[in-house]
């Protein structure tokens, strides 16, 4: 393939909204602001007016994946009671403003389209706070569990929800007025948090592969998974698999610089079907710590200084804080960029295939400067209003990846050992440092780097 695709399947564009309405200057501009008419099922494929761009295949062949004999860590699928997260205090006052992702996306304008509403979404990670909080109401809100009690745990141990909370509320918040201060990127849509990770301690991968079956057997539409892991498991493969076969969404984080190894894999934004999200700042460029994979980027969301929730009590007050950087946290951006599609999708009786969201999306990105993928940023930063209307980028409309070290080629891959692994899962928004003992890696994952809250309990609610 020699050029950047430009014709879009599916969904088509509307007569209202052309490509010659969007001009680059930092947000997309339009020219008319009125609600955009819902583009025809049966359209033809909309052509771009960009020039042809350099495709580039630069991707090493993945590692050959490796099956665990140790017994599985996993529990029956339970819901979590309502006090089992640990809480925060507030910090920070209300938002005051809106937050810089959703004007840099122009989410007013999206929402005019489709708001996620029948959508339903697994977010796989430390489990989701949803009672104390008036962003996450109960109707749209929910919380499960795959994990046995922790080794050690005491009786009345409270859980660390922070990571999967912050990333929950990034995908589907309730907006908080009509001015927006605060809302989720699809904020009509069904969140089911499935507990998978203790928090922040070394595991296996058997509650993160426990959860992915749990959420095919929810008939969910999406699964989220901002974790990086560095090895490439068979059963987390198959889990994967299993779920794009079964016509959901699968999106992953990409992975941080600074938790990953040189020239490795993010797993399982590696896999073939997934859509794999980096991150860019407010400047629109390739924040240095996103991953670069070579091939195996899609595209690209905001992950840097974005407000997000953290785990409230109805007695302390609402929570929200200020997350430094992590594809962790750009994952859920584009995860509530897709429910925008399927719903719309949906109500024009069209049912999106993951390949066909994955296509949209690329073909709809603003996209970077130079070849694409860009090791960084994939084929762009995600363009909600142009991915649900079917609209092409015009040709002035690029950004630019961020000076980055040169990458090198990778070494041939070679078969992991088959012995007994212990995983290594890297939770992508955090810093953590690898550690070499012996065949097994082990991943410290300190505190997330995120401001704005204090334990409800000085302790964190732990021993």
């Amino acid at each position: 393939m020699t050029g950047r695709r430009r014709g879009l399947t599916g969904l088509a564009v509307a007569a209202a909204i052309t490509a010659a309405t969007l001009a680059f200057n930092g947000t997309p501009a339009f020219a008319d602001t009125d609600t955009p008419d819902a583009p025809s099922a049966t359209q033809a494929p909309v052509t771009s007016s960009a020039p042809e761009t350099t495709v580039t295949d630069e991707r090493e062949p993945l590692p050959a994946a490796v099956y665990s004999d140790t017994p599985k860590k996993t529990a029956a699928l339970s819901q979590m009671a309502a006090d089992a997260c640990a809480t925060l205090l507030p910090d920070n006052p209300d938002p005051q403003k809106t937050p810089w992702h959703l004007t840099r996306l122009n989410m007013e304008q999206a929402w005019q389209i489709a708001t996620g509403k029948g959508i339903k979404i697994a977010v796989i990670d430390t489990g989701i706070s949803v009672n104390g909080s008036g962003h996450t109401p109960t109707s749209r809100f929910s919380a499960y569990d795959v994990l046995p009690t922790r080794d050690g745990a005491a009786a009345d141990e409270k859980f660390d929800c922070q990571h999967g909370t912050i990333v929950a509320s990034l995908i589907g918040a309730q907006r908080s007025g009509s001015v927006t201060e605060f809302s989720g990127i699809a904020p009509d849509a069904q969140i089911i948090g499935i507990r998978a990770l203790y928090g922040q301690d070394p595991q296996e991968i058997d509650g993160v592969v426990a959860a992915i079956w749990a959420a095919i057997d929810m008939d969910v539409r999406i699964i989220n998974i901002s974790q990086a892991a560095v090895e490439n498991r068979g059963e987390y493969a198959e889990a994967i698999q299993a779920a794009l076969d079964k016509g959901i969404v699968v999106v992953a984080a990409a992975g941080n610089t600074n938790a990953m190894p040189t020239d490795g894999f993010a797993f399982p934004a590696a896999y073939p079907g997934v859509i794999s999200v980096g991150m860019t700042n407010a400047a629109d460029v390739a924040d240095p710590n996103s991953y670069a994979m070579p091939g195996y980027v899609t595209v690209a969301a905001p992950g840097v200084d974005l407000l997000a929730l953290g785990p409230s009590s109805a007695s302390g007050g609402q929570v929200y804080l200020n997350v430094d950087n992590g594809t962790s946290y750009a994952t859920p951006i584009v995860t509530g960029v897709v429910a925008l599609m399927l719903e719309q999708a949906d109500r024009q009786g069209v049912r999106l295939t993951p390949a066909e969201v994955a296509e949209r999306l690329t073909a709809t990105a603003d996209p970077p400067a130079g070849p694409v993928p860009d090791p960084q940023l994939g084929y762009g930063i995600v363009n909600p209003v142009r991915a649900l209307m079917g609209v092409a980028p015009p040709a002035t409309d690029t950004v630019s990846a961020a000076p980055t070290p040169s990458q090198s080629s990778r070494p041939p891959s070679t078969p992991a050992d088959p012995r007994p692994l212990r995983f290594a899962l890297v939770i992508a928004a955090l810093a953590i440092a690898l550690v070499l003992l012996g065949l097994a890696i082990h991943v410290a994952l300190p505190a997330a780097r995120a401001r704005g809250g204090r334990p409800a309990d000085p302790s964190g609610g732990k021993t």
